[in-house]
């Protein structure tokens, strides 16, 4: 699923810039699997690890950087 919605010129949804070496994209649950999210395609977002670490179980936006 990963390579079907990050591609080189993904960029985050949060923040519109892409990943880096130290900060990549990558596939977050828009509604978190604690709150009932599911694999379904549509749940899913790039966004920055940073974000995405920060973000946890919430569903709020995070700092990407």
């Amino acid at each position: 699923m990963r390579r079907q919605v990050i591609t080189p010129t993904t960029v985050c949804v949060w923040c519109g810039r892409p990943g880096t070496p130290d900060n990549p994209l990558e596939l977050d649950h828009v509604v978190p699997w604690i709150k009932g999210g599911t694999n379904d395609e549509r749940n899913y977002q790039p966004i920055h690890r940073k974000a995405n670490r920060a973000k946890g179980g919430r569903m709020e936006r995070r700092p990407c950087w």
